[in-house]
């Protein structure tokens, strides 16, 4: 159930008695009443609810951003989609509202590196014609680097790419500073990796917290940090900065620290008050580049290009003599029977050859004044030894044999042979004593013609053709007879000579024979008186290498009234044709 109605009347529906009630809450209550009513068209009114929070939205955004910073986090997706459409639908509108700040940007920037290019330039052609930039360009060619890089990293001494200021509690980036050489691809975050090395090497090295870190190196840059009550000044330096440089920093601290002490002080996050400090930022971008060296004077240029060319000159002479020695060490190493173990250049004295050397091989100084050396320009220490070199060895047994010119040698390997044509007594000879020669273990001569052998048949033959007449009965010599026995006389002057140079005696048989006209004993007496007349007739005695053997055959079946010669070919013991 219910309760009463607390409008309603203690006698229950009596409304008379309720007027007078109401009219007195109207008349206390009708300002209030009103009001509210005003309020509540107010509220549910959309444009009087949008005129209200206008009133206070700058108010309320300001004091939430000094709060934290989830305001901008908030609002950041909402404006960056915001300026992208408007960028696409009235992209003029846009330009328009940025080209005074973009115009100025632009134009320092423009102007800030025509500046560096004029000072590179200027640098280039500095350095294109000296000795240092000649230098330069062949290490631009050698690393496949461009000429002005060559020509800055050498010239400069250092210089400063970037200064940040960041805040020393939060680590916030605060302003940030860059020549136009370099820049950072994010500031922020440059700022933050600092920051956070800064608190690593407290940390890691449990230093306190006035201690700080001062400096690092990244690559080929360094960056030298100072510090201060409420902010931090960190400079990004290429090359190698001078001490005093610190003294920069620290006065830029202490300068920052006094014009923006209350900006520091109260900071919340918003940079916007430190855009003062970039004046005193600006003023550590500084370089310094090598001071050119100063002009020779001609007197120094004209000396100094002489000594050049004297060493140049020297050195020409030392390769040419180092080319002209390992030439000749060449040559005596290749000529056959020299060996060289050891070849020494003195460039004080006389140069030093030691080895070996075969007697039978060329001059070795020969070979060397081929090259231009005399004889007191090389000391030669050369051991006699016996090559093993078939031109040396055969050019020994030619030597040693005392081989005729007709004779031929071929050296292989240990074996000998011979070729050609040789008396007999040679033959015989180099049989005996061709395996005692330097460097030969066989001794071969099948190709090897014996020409006392081959005379001694010749005139053999000769010899036999020839055949004395007698008359019937008789052993005295008739014209005819007397004429053939002189030319039997000059063969057996042939074979004298052949024997003798052969060096022994050849057996000659003068045979006489008889008819059968005449009884056995008579044709006996009769054939050895004709074999004694033809001795006498050819006078054997003047043959002093010729042995003579006289024989009467008598009277035979083939025979006649005849003396003739027969030759012992084999009394000198020639070679046979096949042995």
């Amino acid at each position: 159930m219910s309760g009463p109605d607390p409008r309603e009347s203690p006698a229950g529906n009596d409304t008379g008695a309720t007027e007078p009630f109401n009219e007195l809450r109207s008349i206390l209550l009708a300002p209030e009443q009103e009001r509210l009513r005003q309020l509540q068209e107010r509220l549910d009114d959309p444009r009087h609810r949008a005129e209200d929070l206008s009133g206070v939205l700058p108010e309320a955004i300001a004091i939430r951003a000094r709060r934290d910073d989830r305001l901008l986090v908030s609002m950041r997706p909402v404006v960056s989609e915001a300026m992208r459409d408007s960028m696409r639908r009235d992209p003029k509108s846009f330009a328009d509202a940025l080209f005074p700040a973009l115009g100025s940007a632009i134009r320092k920037a423009i102007a800030a590196t025509l500046g560096e290019m004029v000072q590179s330039l200027n640098q280039v052609i500095e350095n294109t014609f000296s000795v240092r930039g000649l230098k330069w360009r062949l290490e631009a060619m050698r690393t496949g680097r461009p000429f002005a890089e060559i020509v800055l990293l050498r010239s400069l001494v250092y210089r400063v790419e970037q200064v940040f200021l960041v805040h020393r509690e939060t680590g916030l980036l605060l302003q940030h500073v860059e020549s136009g050489a370099a820049a950072a691809k994010d500031a922020d975050m440059a700022s933050a990796m600092l920051t956070a090395i800064r608190d690593f090497a407290r940390d890691t090295f449990d230093a306190g917290t006035e201690d700080s870190l001062n400096s690092l190196n990244i690559g080929d840059l360094t960056v030298w940090i100072e510090q201060g009550p409420h902010a931090i000044v960190a400079a990004v330096i290429r090359g190698t900065a001078p001490l005093s440089f610190k003294d920069v920093l620290r006065e830029t601290v202490e300068r920052i620290h006094l014009e923006q002490l209350e900006p520091l002080d109260d900071f919340q996050g918003d940079a916007t008050p430190f855009e003062a400090s970039r004046p005193a930022l600006e003023s550590c971008l500084v370089a310094q580049y090598a001071v050119p060296e100063q002009e020779a004077s001609p007197v120094l240029k004209i000396a100094t290009a002489t000594l050049a060319l004297v060493i140049v000159i020297a050195l020409a002479m030392w390769a040419y003599a180092a080319w002209t020695w390992r030439g000749a060490v060449a040559a005596l190493k290749s000529e056959p029977g020299i060996v060289v173990t050891e070849a020494e250049r003195n460039w004080f004295g006389a140069n030093l050859v030691e080895g070996l050397r075969d007697p039978l091989s060329k001059d070795p100084r020969e070979i060397l004044a081929l090259h231009g050396y005399g004889s007191a320009d090389v000391r030669l220490d050369l051991q006699p030894f016996a090559s093993s070199d078939a031109g040396i060895v055969t050019k020994r047994a030619r030597e040693v044999l005392q081989a005729p010119d007709a004779v031929e040698f071929a050296f292989d390997n240990g074996a000998l042979s011979a070729s050609g044509t040789a008396p007999s007594p040679w033959i015989a000879r180099a049989r005996e004593f061709a395996p005692f020669v330097a460097g030969v273990r066989s001794y071969a001569d099948e190709r090897l013609l014996d020409t006392t052998a081959a005379a001694i048949k010749a005139e053999a033959e000769r010899l036999r053709a020839v055949r004395i007449p007698f008359a019937l009965g008789s052993a005295e010599l008739v014209p005819e007879a007397a004429e053939v026995a002189r030319s039997g006389a000059g063969i057996l002057s042939a074979l004298d000579t052949i024997a003798r140079d052969a060096g022994g005696t050849l057996r000659i048989r003068i045979v006489g024979q008889a008819d059968a006209s005449g009884t056995d004993a008579t044709n006996a007496r009769i054939s050895r008186l004709r074999a004694e007349a033809i001795a006498l007739a050819v006078n054997t005695a003047q043959f002093r290498n010729l042995e003579f053997d006289l024989q009467g055959l008598g009277a035979t079946p083939e025979s006649d009234r005849t003396v003739t010669f027969q030759v012992d070919e084999s009394s000198l013991s020639p070679r046979k044709a096949n042995q």
